[in-house]
């Protein structure tokens, strides 16, 4: 008699006889699937509406580097330096997006000559500083100088006994000097233009009549008044007045006047 073990008989005719991994397969496949397909889903829905958001982006910041590119023209006109250099940059191109489109665009920027040239057209600002030198008596009582750069010599001459004042302003932003002269003496007086006094009623005694006239230094340091010029806003005018017409007071002055005009420029590359 022979014995057949009917375990083992049983289990030889199937090839895999174990199957408990059959649910982690499915289940595997069926996340792939989902991912895919969700994958998909957003590249065909959402993507191209990104990419146009991420391209007008773009667009508006080219549009805004070149509208920055007049502004920078208006500088170098406005510094008026033939050394100053004004940059722009333009970026070309854009990102990508992560993952689902992680491609970026690029371009380039040129010019073609053949198609025309670029010209720019401004009026510039030219500064112009002339010497000029005026002297005369105070016979009209009242004397105004303009457009003023800078002094670089002041004078007054006292003539004979003349006992009179002068006094000396100056437009913008203010300050100024007041000369009173006597018969054997002067004094001065000047303040800032914040109505402060630097110098007040300083007594100088004048020589004898036969050493006439007196010349008397307005920019000389001990009186103040050079300061009173170097803080004032380029240009400025000075007025000088006498108390009556005179031909005993005498003005002499050596200054730089500040002239500037408008002058057109064009430019053609």
């Amino acid at each position: 008699m022979q014995i057949i073990n009917e375990r083992h008989y049983h289990g030889s005719d199937r090839i895999f006889p174990d199957d408990s991994a059959v649910s982690t397969v499915v289940g595997a496949t069926l996340i792939l699937g989902l991912l895919i397909a969700v994958t998909a889903f957003v590249i065909v829905n959402y993507v191209p509406s990104w990419v146009a958001d991420d391209e007008a982006r773009h667009a508006q910041d080219v549009f805004v580097d070149f509208s920055s590119i007049p502004g920078h023209i208006d500088e170098l006109v406005l510094a008026n330096n033939t050394d100053a250099v004004a940059r722009q940059r333009i970026e070309l191109g854009c990102g990508g997006i992560p993952i689902m489109s992680p491609g970026m665009s690029w371009g380039s920027l040129g010019t073609m000559p053949q198609e025309g040239n670029f010209r720019v057209m401004a009026n510039v600002w030219t500064e112009n500083i002339t010497k000029n030198f005026t002297s005369d008596n105070f016979t009209g009582g009242r004397v105004n100088i303009t457009n003023i750069s800078s002094v670089s010599k002041f004078y007054i001459y006292i003539e004979d006994s003349s006992t009179e004042a002068v006094t000396i302003k100056l437009s913008d932003p203010g300050g100024g000097a007041i000369l009173r002269i006597g018969s054997s003496c002067y004094d001065m007086t000047t303040w800032h233009h914040r109505g402060v006094k630097i110098l007040d009623e300083l007594i100088i005694t004048t020589p004898p009549p036969i050493s006439r006239p007196v010349k008397v230094n307005i920019l000389s340091p001990c009186y103040g008044f050079s300061k009173i010029l170097s803080d004032a806003d380029i240009p400025y005018n000075i007025t000088m007045m006498t108390d009556e017409n005179s031909s005993d007071i005498r003005y002499e002055i050596e200054y730089y006047e500040y002239n500037k005009t408008i002058e057109p420029y064009t430019k053609t590359s």
